[in-house]
């Protein structure tokens, strides 16, 4: 009896031993030694300036030997070897992946960085704001505003005002360093800010204790009273820009009881383009490379309603609009030629931002509420816009960014981050 349970012992010991060579160890399974293609996850990528991501393999486990990543353009777009594709440059690239005969491929396209200048409204106090990509690149203070903004390789200069103690002053900022303007008035803004060479120009006013403006040119710190000439008792200086055909700048002055639209060429004396008859400010230029202005704004028609207006240099004003109210805040001439501006038009429900090309309406971003566009810029095919608006009176305000190309689709929207509740308000965007 003793030798029959022995025996069984020992069977049982060879049975569970073959059982156990051939259980589950936790090991990886043997890849599938004959792959027919590599599965990537996209087949086109795009990409910001620095930006990363990663295109990852859907049948990874089934190779065993080492895989190759390359970019046919290092310049534009680098890979590394997990498939981490790193935007470099503008322009487009293929990245290629390769085991043994088998390859594929991943077009990318690095696309131009877009910079807006504004504020978020939060707690009933203004921050201002820089977004890059949609996203906050630089912040500021509270009761800070971004009027207007400009980007030197990696260092963001921005323009605006501080409210501090019931007053505003006139500040700019280099890289999120302040720098005063004047503050020592009842009131200032600086409302347009560019780099000339190494100088840093800023276009605004100031206005003391009696209500008195004066419109001022600050360069490199420095403030230059603008020659409003003896018609006007006062004025602002609204925008302002520089080429090889000298400095401009735009606003408006006070002509009792009205104000006129007024263009100052190299610091000269002002230039009125409005009528005369009725309220008027100029509010954005841009300039040919011939010299020749276009300036926007609006001018009140007789019955005291603001009317969109292109003011070019040798030419009749021309109004973009022929009923309801509107407001032509930005221009741009594109590298083609074509003249963009933008603006809003009330129609008195909804107050729609537009979009007007060679002074045809052309397109309107939001078109289910109330918005305006304060700022156009066009970079290669495309036209980037900036605003703000609501989706309803009791919705908070946003702000976006619109890609337009150049049959008037709109390809993408991007709505600059916030935080839940607040607001948001955009007024300048540079793409570079």
């Amino acid at each position: 009896m003793k030798k029959i349970t022995y025996l069984g012992i020992v069977f049982l010991s060879i049975g569970l031993f073959v059982l156990s060579c051939g259980k589950d160890d936790g090991s990886e399974p043997d890849p599938n030694p004959n792959p027919t293609a590599i599965e990537l996850d996209k087949s086109s990528l795009e990409l910001f300036r620095t930006e990363t991501e990663a295109i990852l393999i859907g049948n990874l486990d089934e190779f065993n030997s080492s895989l190759e990543w390359q970019s046919s353009d290092k310049n534009v777009a680098t890979v590394n070897n997990d498939g981490v594709v790193t935007g470099i440059d503008l322009g487009t690239t293929t990245i290629t992946v390769t085991s043994g005969n088998l390859s594929a491929s991943v077009s990318v396209a690095v696309n131009p960085d877009f910079y807006v200048g504004g504020y978020i409204r939060k707690n009933d106090k203004n921050f201002g704001k820089v977004w890059k990509n949609g996203k906050i690149h630089s912040s500021f203070g509270a009761g800070t505003v971004i009027k207007s903004i400009q980007i030197n390789d990696s260092d963001v200069f921005a323009c605006g005002l501080e409210f501090e103690n019931g007053r505003a002053s006139v500040k700019y900022w280099e890289n999120e360093i302040s720098n005063d303007l004047a503050n020592d008035f009842n009131d200032a803004a600086g409302n347009g800010i560019l780099l000339k060479g190494e100088e840093v120009l800023v276009a605004g006013f100031t206005r003391d204790e009696n209500n008195q403006e004066t419109a001022i040119l600050w360069e490199d710190g420095s403030s230059i009273a603008l020659d409003i000439g003896p018609e006007h008792s006062g004025a602002r200086a609204h925008s302002l820009m520089v080429n090889n055909s000298g400095e401009y700048i735009v606003g408006m002055g006070r002509n009792y009881p009205s104000y006129d639209a007024l263009l100052w060429k190299d610091r000269g004396e002002a230039i009125r383009l409005s009528s005369g008859d009725y309220w008027a400010e100029a509010l954005a230029i841009d300039v040919w490379s011939s010299g020749k202005y276009v300036a926007v704004g609006f001018e009140e028609n007789e019955d005291g309603g603001d009317m969109a207006v292109v003011w070019e240099e040798d030419q009749d004003p021309y109004f973009l609009t022929s009923e309801g109210e509107s407001q032509a805040k930005s221009v741009d001439i594109g590298e083609d030629g074509d003249e963009y501006v933008g603006g809003y038009h009330d129609l008195g429900e909804v107050r729609y931002g537009k979009i007007w090309k060679n002074k045809t309406e052309w397109v309107v971003p939001n078109s289910t509420g109330n918005a305006d566009i304060r700022s156009v810029f066009e970079f290669e095919d495309y036209v980037y816009a900036t605003g703000f608006g609501q989706e309803d009176d009791d919705s908070p305000t946003w702000a976006k960014v619109w890609k337009i190309n150049m049959q008037g689709q709109i390809v993408e929207t991007i709505e600059l981050a916030k935080e839940a509740g607040d607001e948001a308000y955009a007024y300048s965007i540079l793409v570079k």
